[in-house]
């Protein structure tokens, strides 16, 4: 159906809001940039006293306000960090990691919405500076005809800033999210499993072998799955002692968690068997990969890196997480977290 434009500014207008609703699925996250609450506002809309859904543009201007200071709308952006209103950032996308484990509500939208209603997902996210207090959330919405509806009750006319109150467009001031800071969990709670994979030599201070050794998070018995890995530096390698002539090292490299691709320090050295590769991804944990060889002596190599690995993790809340890895002093291929 085709909209009517507005003539006047003191003409009602023939296209109109008739209804808003505003359902906050998710009441708390983690300020951690990344988390989000999922929001959803409803909207019903008629024109000349048809119910009409909204159209494109329509949707797109739906933004999120902060209920208490309703001119200022909270920006979209893709990660907290980058533009904020008091810590607090929009988004059009979920980004896929889970929810916080305390949130209310499990927010769904329901079967059959109202005739000409429309419901418009948005998301938020938090960095820290939203741990100082709760957000009371309300929204707005600008027809293609100008008229503006904010849901703290105000109507605004087309290019006007004055707008009258109406209180079938107050959501209330009760439309509340909060942000809490980030779980930081202790050295005890990062879990390595080591898997055996290829194995030549029966002499275990000799063995060739290339293992998995996963990498997890595990709190109150629970596995918190990861969503990403990095090590800095990416390998290491490891002589059980520092003669010259010790030849039976293992080094490591690591692959992301659903990841098949490894990624090795090409500083360290590997002898003359080529790199083991991975064949099958590894969800919600990270891999290192352990190799034990037999062929590298460490005479010729003293600057190979041999530091343990700073390890970097995201878990699925989309927290940040921080540990070392590195080899046991005086077993050849024993690995520990701290």
């Amino acid at each position: 159906m085709k909209r009517s434009k507005a003539t006047s500014t003191t003409a009602a207008p023939d296209w109109k809001v008739t209804r808003v609703a505003l359902y906050v699925d998710h009441d708390v996250l983690y300020a951690n940039e990344h988390q989000q609450v999922r929001v959803r506002a409803y909207i019903e809309a008629e024109n000349n006293g048809d119910p009409v859904p909204l159209t494109p543009a329509e949707r797109a201007s739906v933004s999120l306000i902060d209920y208490n200071a309703p001119r200022n709308a909270i920006p979209f952006s893709t990660q907290a960090r980058a533009t904020a209103w008091k810590g607090w950032s929009a988004q059009r996308v979920y980004n896929e990691y889970a929810y916080h484990p305390a949130a209310a509500r499990d927010g769904h939208s329901p079967s059959t919405p109202g005739a000409g209603g429309d419901y418009v997902e948005l998301y938020l996210s938090a960095d820290a500076e939203a741990l100082a207090g709760p957000l009371m959330l309300g929204f707005t919405i600008t027809g293609d005809n100008g008229w503006r509806y904010r849901t703290d009750g105000y109507v605004f006319e087309p290019g006007s800033d004055k707008g009258a109150f109406n209180t079938l467009y107050d959501t209330g001031p009760d439309k509340a999210v909060r942000a809490e800071p980030p779980i930081v969990y202790a050295n005890s709670e990062f879990v390595l499993d080591r898997q055996a994979g290829y194995r030549y030599g029966d002499t275990p201070a000799a063995t060739i072998f290339d293992d998995i050794v996963t990498v997890s998070i595990v709190n109150g018995g629970r596995v918190v799955a990861l969503r990403s890995m990095q090590c800095k530096r990416a390998g290491m390698i490891h002589w059980i002692n520092e003669l010259p002539d010790t030849h039976n090292p293992c080094y490591t490299g690591y692959a992301e968690p659903g990841g098949t691709a490894i990624t090795w320090d090409d500083d360290v050295p590997v002898g003359s068997l080529p790199r083991p590769t991975l064949s099958v991804a590894i969800p919600g944990k990270g891999t290192i990969m352990l190799c034990g060889r037999n062929d590298i002596p460490r005479a010729g190599h003293e600057g190979a890196p041999q530091e343990p690995v700073k390890v970097t993790l995201r878990d699925t809340y989309g927290s940040e997480q921080h540990c070392h890895i590195g080899f046991v002093a005086g077993e050849r291929d024993t690995l520990k977290v701290s």
